[in-house]
């Protein structure tokens, strides 16, 4: 389904809450929604494609617009579905009327241009408001305008920002619905890094807020209070301050590692590292392969361990991975923690090298850049869904300098495109059956820390929902900058010619909605789940 906003004419509200303005929402819907994206490629040049217009007149008098007409062009058989305010105030200072509920539903077929009429009946005409009513009306906005700003400096202690005014962000304050609510709320909470006492507002707009996403979906303690409630511009506003702790539950916990213990290796035995969790307090222990004796310059001492009275026969303790052990790693000047998922790991073009792969046990948000007191530094993608030239492949080779210890080079080259979608809901259960393979040729790059591919993500599937846990638990990694995370296969589309070309959608993991899907390479709301190998010795 494809919404289109086709555009907004601005206007006030009057004292009985009659619209003032319209904003006009067409959205199209595909007349046989079992047809798949390839099919429609195939068919766009043969499909007839048919012109329509939506006037907005005067039931009396159909040469008097209310509003300016919408025009446009889509497929043949496309169902045109018009929503408009049912009653708005027009330039006249008259109350009009539709004559028809909204939407309206119309069927597109045959050539030439559509012609849709919506008639508006005109009512009275809106009393206007006098001067006390607007000097009330403007303390109202103001009030509304302080509440913000004390939203958005909460806001901003949880990230550790010092933005001095809302500066565009007034958007995300408000929240009209269940959903949005329970966004905003995910978003902050998943930001709190410690348990002390944060507070952050809630500023529902026709709607009361909620915080009993927090007790669902966090370990957590939680309070709520309205502060305030008044009308603004016929809207109602209502204010909910909420106070939240996180408890930190290791089964939950975002996990942030430091060094406890430490058994140094060496060049014949293996060591290991203990690593506490400063939030939960959860233990990880990672085993640290002996690293063989090393004699680059030839001179028959161990560069390493400066040992004379060794020979090539000395061989370093072996290290055998398997599924479930942990390996540590610095990425992005931050401890993460890496689980093994396959300890028989190979890629497609070395099928007989034996190597463990390790996935990362958290997703790293899109605004992992953001420092303490800068502005928002968000990543997505990339400008189009080629992994070899994408942000995202930039952003692992920088921030992977500390990385690098042992991991094994493994080929990430891009052969296949897809189209489609798993079933949403289905988590771990997914299957690729939905899915569309289609050959695009060979590429060549190597990696030491990558994305799954689509392929390698149906193949784990079982863990893709998965973290640090032995359930699908994606609520614990779910914010307004982590709503999944990318793979780095790309959706199939193809030219003219039929030819394969780079576009603006890369396969995901869908956290919310359970699924692997094509997502846009501008998006701001996915992450990063990176996946390394370690040679089995």
């Amino acid at each position: 389904m494809l919404k289109i906003n086709m555009g907004a004419h601005k206007g006030r509200r009057c004292r009985n809450g009659t619209i003032l303005g319209i904003s006009l929402i067409l959205i199209f819907s595909s007349g046989r929604m079992a047809l798949a994206a390839e099919n429609a490629v195939k068919q766009a040049e043969t499909a007839v494609i048919v012109g329509y217009s939506v006037s907005f007149i005067d039931a009396e008098n159909a040469n008097h617009l209310i509003f300016h007409t919408q025009t446009g062009k889509v497929l043949e058989g496309t169902s045109l579905n018009v929503s408009f305010p049912e009653q708005i105030i027009g330039s006249d200072g008259h109350i009009w009327k539709s004559a028809v509920q909204s939407p309206q539903i119309f069927e597109l077929y045959g050539t030439g241009t559509e012609k849709i009429y919506i008639k508006y009946e005109r009512g009275g005409k809106v009393p206007e408001m006098g001067a006390e009513e607007d000097a009330a009306m403007l303390a109202l906005r103001k009030r509304l305008e302080r509440w913000k700003q004390r939203a958005w400096e909460a806001e901003c202690a949880i990230f550790g920002r010092e933005d001095a005014a809302v500066s565009g962000s007034d958007s995300g304050l408000t929240v009209q619905n269940q959903s949005e609510n329970d966004a905003r709320i995910r978003n902050l909470v998943s930001a709190i890094g410690d348990a002390a006492w944060h507070e952050f507002y809630l500023i529902g707009q026709d709607f009361t807020p909620s915080a009993k996403t927090i007790g669902v979906e966090y370990d957590a303690v939680y309070s709520e209070v309205e502060e305030d409630s008044f009308s603004v511009d016929g809207k109602e506003y209502i204010i909910t301050r909420i106070r939240v702790r996180r408890n930190w539950d290791d089964r939950t916990c975002t996990h942030q590692w430091s060094q406890w213990e430490w058994e140094e290796n060496d060049c014949l035995k293996n060591g290991r590292a203990v690593y506490v969790c400063g939030r939960c307090q959860k233990e990880k222990i990672e085993r640290l392969p002996a690293l063989g004796h090393l004699d680059e310059n030839g001179d028959q001492i161990c560069d390493r361990c400066g040992s004379v009275d060794w020979s090539e026969s000395e061989m370093p303790e072996k290290v055998i991975w398997k599924e479930g052990d942990v390996q540590l790693r610095e990425v992005g000047g931050e401890i993460l923690s890496f689980t093994c998922i396959d300890d028989d790991y190979h890629d497609w073009q070395n099928e007989h090298r034996k190597a463990a792969l390790f996935l990362c046990d958290r997703v790293i948000r899109a605004d992992v850049d953001t420092a303490p007191g800068k502005k928002m530094n968000i990543f997505s993608f990339g400008k189009d869904n080629n992994y070899k030239t994408s942000q995202v492949r930039a952003w692992l080779q920088k921030n992977s300098q500390n990385s690098s210890f042992c991991l094994e080079p493994i080929h990430t080259g891009i052969q296949t495109a897809y189209m489609g979608s798993t079933a949403a809901g289905a988590f771990s259960q997914t299957s690729g059956r939905e899915l569309a393979r289609h050959d695009i040729g060979f590429q060549l790059m190597n990696d030491q820390l990558f994305c799954l591919s689509l392929e390698e993500a149906l193949a784990y599937r079982e863990y893709l929902w998965r973290f640090d846990s032995g359930d699908d638990n994606p609520q614990s990694q779910v914010s307004a900058y982590s709503q999944g995370y990318y793979l780095r296969t790309p959706f199939y589309l193809q030219d003219e010619n039929g030819k394969f070309i780079y576009n603006q959608q890369i396969y995901g993991v869908d956290l919310v909605n359970g699924c692997l899907r094509p997502v846009r390479t501008d998006s701001e709301t996915y992450g990063v789940r990176p996946a390394f190998a370690l040679s089995q010795m």
